[in-house]
Order: structure tokens, then sequence, then C-alpha cells
């Protein structure tokens, strides 16, 4: 089963971390926009499983205290998040956490596949004389272009997360910004150097991936490990 919810914590931190380095003026507030609907989406998506609660947990910890200082402005929203916090630390009072925190890429991967075949099959017996079929194939994109955007604001925190997302994208055609997302992936660990390896190294690695068509890119990002 999908955690839809680990999706909705990394959307959640990449709107934060853009919020931070908008301009001022229009961009910050089409940030903040963003921002504020991303945490919406957050509290009110359920947890399918104890790691999806443990991180809802730990991320809601986290922003509680980058945001302490605000939270009289952020009311209603943080006294929610707080009210949240408390009752996941409630439920979870007892029970082990995990061991590591897997590279969320591979939830929203498997939820942006779901969703595709989901919307394929809906169109294979397409009948668009028929309303409330209609309806359904409009849900179905929805979701599908919705579990996208969301692929494309996570950055992997590992190799195999890497990898993952490269084959992810040879799947698809139809994804020419899968080549800016895997550079961009490769190239956040001159930053936060999640992986093994030098940041000169993968950067190198990620504009030998722009230059590469795409029946190239698994195999580039095997190599990534050599």
């Amino acid at each position: 089963m999908t955690d839809f919810v680990l999706a909705a914590i990394v959307e959640h931190r990449a709107a934060w971390d853009a919020f931070q380095v908008a301009p001022e003026g229009e961009p910050s507030e089409q940030a903040n926009d963003r921002l504020w609907e991303a945490m919406g989406t957050l509290l009110a998506t359920p947890c399918a499983s104890r790691p999806g609660a443990w991180a809802v947990l730990d991320h809601l910890r986290w922003w509680l205290g980058e945001e302490a200082e605000f939270a009289d402005a952020y009311q209603p929203t943080y006294g929610l998040a707080e009210a949240r916090a408390k009752e996941l630390a409630m439920l979870l009072d007892g029970a082990a956490a995990p061991a590591a925190t897997p590279d969320p890429i591979h939830a929203a991967v498997r939820a942006a596949i779901e969703a595709d075949e989901a919307l394929t099959a809906i169109c294979e017996a397409l009948d668009e004389s028929n309303e409330p079929a209609m309806r359904r194939h409009n849900v179905a994109s929805d979701r599908a272009g919705m579990a996208r955007k969301a692929l494309a604001g996570i950055v992997p925190t590992s190799l195999d997360g890497t990898r993952t997302l490269a084959r992810y994208y040879a799947r698809y055609e139809e994804h020419p910004e899968g080549f800016e997302h895997l550079v961009r992936a490769l190239e956040v660990c001159e930053s936060t150097r999640p992986f093994s390896a030098s940041a000169s190294s993968f950067r190198q690695t990620g504009q030998r991936l722009a230059r590469l068509n795409r029946e190239g890119l698994s195999s580039a990002c095997e190599r990534v490990s050599a």
C-alpha cells in the first residue's frame, strides 16, 4: 500500500524551502500560498503505515520548532499541527521508531506509477459520450498530475533512489522534465552529501545526464556508483 503522506511531507518541505528564498513581492506571496496549501494537505492526509506516522511526527516536530517564534501569527494552523503531533505521539507511544527513514522518492515514484496506470486503464475503455465515465477520467487525470507534481518536488536521499527515479523517467517518454529533475537530484549532493561520492563527481555526472538520450538514463545512474 502506498502511503501518500510521505509525498505530502516532501511537498511541504519543498514548499517551505522555496518560501525561504523567494524574492519579495508576488513571488513571495505565491510561495506562501503554496506553503500553506501544502501544510493543509499534510494535515489532512491520513497515515497508511507506522513508518508514515513516524515520518509525519518527526516532520511536524521539526516545523513546530522552526516556526515557534511565529506561532501566534500562524494560528490556527500552528495549533492544528501541534494537536496532530501530540495525537501521533500518543498513538505511537511505546512503539519502536523505524531504524532509518526510507528514501521518499520510492513512495513518490510508486504513487506516480499507480496513478498513471489507473488513468491508462480508464482511457483504454473510455466512452467520451458517457458523462460518469468522463468524470472518472477527469478525477484520475487530476490525481496523475498531482502525483507527478509531488514527485518533481522530491530530491532522492540515496543512490538507489536516484536509480529508481531514472528508471521512472526512462519508462515515460512524455516527461522531458525528467532530465532536469535528475540533474537537480545529483547537483544537490554538493550541499547535502547524502551519497558516498564527492560533489564534483555528482556534478559531472549531472552534466553528462543532461546530454544523454532517454535510453541511457538508467545505465548512466548505475555508473554513478562506480
